[in-house]
């Protein structure tokens, strides 16, 4: 999203929407308990640990399965079909596009260094 932001309508052709890959996540909750054991249950921080652990599992998924994920299509386009062309192609492109930006950041930079040693002499 923030490659889009800065890269304009150019990048947002490029990028398109890909699912997330939940399968690779955690579940809602630990995958152990460990509560019944002697240490935690001696223990209030012990127990406080692994109430905030399992918040924290919770909260990550929630905060995965709520991302925003992008691929380039040509990648997408390679995956699905093997050919290179297509994503060397929207690579090309691409690359094309953040080289322009990357031109318009340097002649900004060098504009904003010259007034500020201007002003800074002045």
């Amino acid at each position: 999203a923030v490659l889009g932001r800065l890269l304009g309508g150019a990048a947002a052709a490029a990028l398109q929407d890909s699912k997330p890959a939940l399968a690779n996540l955690p579940a809602q909750k630990l995958q152990f308990d460990i509560s019944k054991h002697p240490e935690v249950l001696g223990s209030e921080i012990a127990k406080r640990t692994i109430e905030r652990l399992q918040q924290d599992v919770a909260e990550f998924r929630a905060i995965k399965e709520q991302a925003q994920n992008f691929e380039l299509r040509g990648m997408q386009r390679f995956e699905q079909s093997g050919d290179p062309a297509s994503a060397l192609a929207e690579l090309k492109t691409l690359q094309g596009t953040m080289l322009k930006v990357k031109d318009g950041d340097t002649a900004f930079e060098t504009t904003a260094r010259d007034e500020l040693l201007k002003s800074a002499n002045s």
